[in-house]
């Protein structure tokens, strides 16, 4: 450094000396000196009176200015912290004067019901109750409802004949009886028949996707030649299914309000099929038809009842190893493009599933599970067997059933030749 700077260093490390006491800017070229002593630098000076280099001059300086910034920050963190900390004294003090009220219960309850002021997180709230009430009641839930649905359709067919054909005064009470009950029954059975198909339609069966995939792939001349026939599907499949729900529409309506939307049920699939020749990969996604309008017609309702394939394919690709080590996709349904989408969402995904679920690792603990079970059954039987076993008497045992009627039955012959021994013995007295 220059000596204009060196001497103006010094100039402002002896003012701010003056300022503080000695001992908050000690020089570390000097060394040490006890109470009461000087200490001499190597030039003969005086260790208080030589002028420090301006490097220890920054890092003294440095050191200040972070305590004093440190202590700063500090000071805001404690008055950002205050409020947080008020409205937690004060919420403690009403849960306890609550809690000393009416309990600690009813203290609780009331606070987790006043904590949050927003609506949206109550409304959220009962709406997440009333999914979790549905969802552990729906047995009752649907008894019910099917209860109601077919008293409505009793009361309106009796409500419709009495209308069409009079209320019939003159018909005895047996032939109302059993009119009623037929009317009845046939009010359930339409009910019955009704929630079964719309379950069927809006309900995806990936079992049934599955068979109707194999049967396409058996009827393409190109795969069964290349995998060898027959072909046949592995017991690994991995699906994910998603939609067959009701759902809220979204800001396309009147203010976000409307009536909600039925969301297709849809399949994602992937299964690995084995030919005499080759193996491959099937990837399927597939859509339930619409249910409730926007799809339905008299001929795909007629399609649906007699048992035809009531799905949608977007996306049946077959992959299949070439000799040289490549890879040939076969599409039956939809193209490169709706693979690339599908493998964004689940194709990835599926594979890895497949991978690990076929390996030799998988199937090693597959039999080792099954061999505890079949020896956890083992022990069973044998420990049933054991105590089913004839036992000494010491050891809690006794006789076979077949024993047991043998000397219940040569009891009760004893009691009678002793009853008639001292019936002559009573005679030859008299």
């Amino acid at each position: 450094s220059s000596a204009p700077s060196r001497r103006a260093a010094a100039s402002l490390l002896a003012s701010l000396r003056a300022a503080t006491p000695a001992t908050r800017c000690p020089n570390p070229a000097v060394p040490s000196t006890r109470t009461g002593q000087r200490g001499v630098d190597r030039r003969g000076f005086a260790s208080w009176a030589s002028t420090p280099s301006p490097a220890s001059g920054v890092a003294w300086m440095t050191s200040r200015v972070k305590e004093l910034k440190d202590a700063a920050r500090a000071q805001m963190d404690a008055a950002r912290v205050a409020p947080e900390r008020l409205k937690s004294a004060a919420r403690e003090s009403v849960r306890r004067r609550l809690a000393s009220a009416l309990g600690p219960r009813a203290a609780e309850s009331i606070m987790s019901g006043t904590l949050s002021l927003n609506p949206a997180t109550h409304a959220r709230n009962l709406t997440l109750r009333a999914r979790a009430f549905g969802f552990r009641h729906r047995a009752p839930i649907v008894a019910v409802a099917g209860t109601g649905a077919t008293y409505a359709t009793y009361a309106a067919a009796i409500a419709a004949a009495e209308r069409l054909r009079g209320r019939g005064d003159d018909d005895d009470d047996a032939q109302k009886r059993g009119i009623d009950a037929t009317v009845f029954a046939l009010s359930a059975g339409c009910v019955a028949l009704t929630a079964t198909y719309l379950r069927a339609r809006s309900v995806v069966n990936p079992e049934r996707v599955h068979a109707a995939v194999m049967r396409r792939l058996e009827r393409h001349p190109g795969l069964v030649e290349v995998l060898g026939a027959p072909v046949v599907s592995s017991e690994h499949r991995a699906v994910v299914t998603t939609g067959g729900v009701w759902i809220k529409r979204g800001s396309t309506s009147l203010w976000g309000l409307g009536p909600p939307r039925f969301r297709d049920a849809k399949v994602h699939m992937a299964f690995r099929v084995f030919g005499t020749r080759k193996a491959g990969l099937v990837t399927v996604e597939a859509v339930k038809r619409k249910a409730w309008g926007g799809g339905g017609s008299l001929s795909s309702w007629g399609r649906e009842l007699f048992g035809s394939d009531p799905h949608e394919y977007a996306l049946v690709a077959v992959d299949v190893a070439a000799d040289n080590g490549d890879e040939h996709r076969v599409y039956l349904a939809g193209g490169s493009a709706r693979y690339a989408k599908q493998g964004e969402v689940t194709g990835m995904y599926m594979r890895e599933a497949l991978v690990s679920v076929a390996s030799e690792a998988y199937e090693a603990e597959q039999r080792g599970e099954e061999a505890e079970e079949d020896a956890r059954v083992t022990r069973a039987r044998a420990r049933a067997r054991a105590e089913a076993a004839p036992k000494p008497l010491d050891k809690g045992g006794g006789m076979w059933p077949a024993e047991r009627v043998t000397d219940y039955v040569a009891q009760k012959r004893h009691e009678a030749a002793r009853f008639v021994t001292e019936l002559g013995v009573a005679d030859a007295r008299k």
